[in-house]
């Protein structure tokens, strides 16, 4: 997950974490539907139909006349405090309800069924947003709202319809008609705010860098210097690889001779400075041009495998192009 803040959790614990904080904070019903249990103030129970009696068409177009849900969530995250474990070395006075009235003294439960009118944009947001608003809830009216009596009966009826919208989760509305109420929230999980966020977008990737090429010191230090090969044995080498170059196993075995006279490292493989050494060797009667530019593209021309060093097999075929070029009696 990528979030600014950070959230270090996965994409649907995060959702899970959203849209827990949504309802909690937008499930509303009409006061006198929920009262408190007597034994106990955070636990809620529904009110019989015989002693329900809910506020008018009237009165429910104020926000004091409704109030939350939902259990208020705390700092830690939950709905109701853990049992706090005990410290490695408990104290001999130390006593767990004790230890859990401090926790709930620093972060202490809301109240149940708390009215709508003691939400404010300030205690939902970090700062002042939604226009420096201090209400959190906006309720209207839709329709036809005046009220009507029905026939033989001595109660009102209305057509209209109360809408409330949160101004701090926008896209929560809470609809009500004939005491039947629902809620629904289509928006993008975040909270209202005055001020947009633009991150900063990284900087855009830069092109690799161009491969630099190996070049031998052009001052060796002593005892660097590269060892000289008579001239004439090159001569040697190249009029006996000319006689036998038809004749693939000798030209092979010939060529592995003069391959293995370069391979420094023992590697099986030429590379740079030894592909360097063996071109200044053959210069001459190869009839190459030494230098860095030919040296270069002699490399690539060779190196069919691109892995930046040359095998016996990416040589043969290429030497034996050269020779029979650089022949002085012409073959068909």
């Amino acid at each position: 997950m990528v979030t600014n803040p950070y959230f270090a959790g996965k994409e649907k614990e995060l959702l899970r974490a959203q849209i827990a904080r949504i309802v909690q904070t937008t499930s509303i019903v009409p006061k006198g539907y929920f009262k408190k249990q007597e034994d106990s103030e955070r636990e809620i129970v529904e009110v019989g139909e015989e002693e329900r009696k809910l506020p008018g068409f009237e009165d429910l177009r104020h926000s004091h006349s409704w109030c939350h849900l939902a259990p208020s969530i705390l700092k830690c995250g939950r709905t109701a405090h853990l049992q706090p474990e005990p410290p490695r070395e408990e104290p001999p006075n130390y006593d767990p309800a004790t230890a859990l009235k401090e926790l709930e003294v620093q972060d202490p439960y809301e109240e149940r069924l708390k009215p709508l009118t003691l939400d404010s944009c300030y205690l939902f947001l970090n700062y002042v947003a939604v226009g420096d608003c201090e209400i959190a809830w906006t309720i209207k009216t839709i329709g036809d709202s005046r009220l009507y009596k029905e026939d033989y009966k001595d109660s009102t009826f209305t057509n209209g319809i109360i809408m409330i919208r949160s101004l701090v989760w926008p896209g929560a509305y809470v609809f009500y008609k004939d005491d039947r109420w629902f809620s629904f929230y289509v928006g993008f999980g975040h909270k209202a705010d005055s001020a947009d966020y633009y991150p900063v977008m990284p900087p855009l990737p830069r092109e690799e860098v161009a491969e630099v090429l190996e070049q031998s010191e052009p001052n060796p230090k002593e005892g660097e210097e590269e060892e000289k090969i008579d001239p004439e044995t090159a001569s040697g080498f190249i009029n006996k690889l000319r006689e036998i170059i038809d004749d693939n196993d000798k030209f092979e075995n010939m060529l592995n001779r003069v391959f293995d006279v370069f391979d420094v490292d023992r590697s099986g493989e030429l590379d740079r400075k030894e592909i360097r050494n063996f071109l200044k060797f053959f210069s001459k009667e190869l009839q190459i041009p030494m230098g860095h530019r030919p040296i270069q593209e002699f490399f690539r021309g060779f190196d069919t495998d691109k892995s930046g060093l040359i095998s016996k097999e990416e040589l043969s075929d290429p030497l034996k192009g050269c020779l029979l070029y650089t022949s002085p009696s012409p073959r068909d």
